[in-house]
């Protein structure tokens, strides 16, 4: 082993081993898990486990670990998919690692995110991210021409002004209702209640600029 090994051996193993585990069905095995990890010798000081049979994609427990985990810790899992249920979701975990400085082990991918390798790995999952964003896009397209060739592509439904706007719109300019509680209550979000203001105002030709208004926070 040469010196640079060597080092990091040493830094590694001044670190506190932080396992997470996560089941999302009884049918994963417990024991395998404490078995795989006795194979490879590691030391582990805290042992986090995690159960959620309802959902695959809540991870109470590793938001938790996020949030006071450090550069003095070492994050292992037996493979990557404990840690997320899509590449974005990785990504972010992973860069949230990167900020806090703390070294990522996974068993069976055999991989160590180093400081050394994490930036590389990084940049290779943005463009797994990247081609799988295109290829999404690429199919909508097609999908989209295919079904306008054939009549029956409508495009996404534009919301109608509801017949209480009036009302809304009025208390709105006075101040007495905000943007966000008018679109809780007739349930749209910010951008289109804006788009219907401006709408209202052309067909109602209401000079805006002798208007008072607010967009609350």
């Amino acid at each position: 082993m040469s010196w640079e090994l060597e080092e990091r051996q040493k830094d590694f193993d001044k670190k506190r081993h932080i396992v997470y585990t996560f089941f999302s069905t009884e049918e994963q095995n417990y024991k395998n898990i404490t078995t795989l990890l006795q194979e490879t010798n590691l030391r582990i000081d805290k042992l986090i486990e995690e159960k959620n049979y309802k959902s695959s994609t809540k991870r109470k427990a590793l938001k938790e670990i996020l949030s006071w985990i450090d550069e003095n810790d070492v994050l292992i899992v037996t493979e990557l998919t404990q840690l997320a249920h899509s590449v974005k979701e990785l990504l972010d975990i992973i860069e949230c690692l990167q900020e806090k400085k703390v070294q990522l082990v996974s068993l069976k991918e055999q991989f160590d995110i180093n400081n050394d390798t994490r930036k590389l790995f990084i940049r290779a999952i943005k463009l797994a991210l990247d081609f799988q964003k295109n290829i999404f896009r690429e199919k909508v397209a097609i999908g989209i021409q295919k079904a306008k060739e054939r009549g029956i592509y409508q495009g996404r439904k534009k919301k109608t002004i509801p017949e209480n706007f009036p009302f809304l719109y009025e208390n709105y300019k006075k101040h007495t209702m905000t943007a966000t509680s008018i679109c809780k209550q007739i349930k749209i979000s910010r951008p289109v209640f804006y788009r219907m203001v401006k709408e209202y105002e052309q067909d109602h030709k209401i000079d805006k600029n002798n208007t008072d208004s607010t967009e609350d926070q």
